[in-house]
């Protein structure tokens, strides 16, 4: 599969006069979202408001509950009624990511935020930097370059995206522009050790059961370490997300 190319200034320059134009947009995002999923679309939905447009943000599964404390979450919606101006995706590395959304807009996606590199550019304008650990920081650093204006909202949603997707910073993909748009978001208020927490660390009494229920199936085999989840052990946990 051939890389597509890298975004130019005047890429970005298109998109922001595609943003201008519009007036009512849907953004999307991928399947089975984690925190930059989720942290990206927010993220948008936040910053595109702030310049007075009618934003709807939509994901066709519920977002995962480690996510549920960012601002905004409960706007987010399976099924956007009504007519748009445009289509955003973030985050979604193909069109089949975006589920049967992805097939109800395929044709009116204009723009695409992504850092997957096998990303193949299904929008009109495709803003995909393989090189950023996360969607959230791409959208971040390039504020300026969309015409938008960094609010608290918005920076801690994009601050849980970056956070998430390098996993607090450990992931080998961690760059030091990764650690500088964290900072730069930092510097807005944002609470980092409370996102760190909420993203990472902190856990239902029903995921710590169904997590408890994993680690105790460890077995160990000529170097090979595995567990089993039943489905029976969903039950009797009471988990009820779909991240697991």
């Amino acid at each position: 599969m051939p890389v597509i190319a890298p975004p130019t200034p005047a890429d970005f320059a298109a998109a922001r006069k595609r943003i201008e134009r519009a007036q009512r947009i849907l953004l999307l995002t991928h399947i089975g979202p984690d925190s930059d999923a989720i942290g990206s679309l927010l993220a948008m939905a936040h910053l595109l408001r702030a310049i007075g447009k009618d934003v709807v943000a939509a994901c066709a599964d519920p977002a995962p509950e480690y996510t549920r404390f960012l601002p905004g979450i409960e706007t987010v919606t399976a099924n956007p009624s009504g007519t748009f101006d445009m289509v955003i995706s973030l985050d979604a590395a193909d069109l089949g990511r975006l589920g049967a959304l992805g097939n109800r807009f395929s044709s009116q996606i204009q723009i695409v935020f992504d850092h997957h590199i096998t990303n193949p550019g299904f929008g009109a304008i495709n803003l995909i930097e393989p090189e950023a650990a996360s969607t959230a920081e791409l959208v971040a650093a390039h504020l300026d370059d969309l015409g938008l204006s960094l609010n608290t909202p918005a920076a801690e949603c994009l601050l849980s995206g970056i956070v998430g997707d390098t996993l607090g910073f450990r992931t080998a993909n961690t760059t030091p522009e990764a650690l500088r748009q964290a900072a730069s978001l930092m510097e807005t208020g944002v609470d980092m050790p409370e996102i760190y927490m909420r993203a990472l660390v902190r856990r239902s009494l029903p995921s710590a059961r169904y997590w408890g229920a994993g680690l105790s199936s460890l077995e160990s085999e000529h170097g090979i370490v595995w567990g089993t989840l039943t489905l029976a052990d969903r039950k009797q946990a009471g988990y009820g997300g779909n991240d697991d």
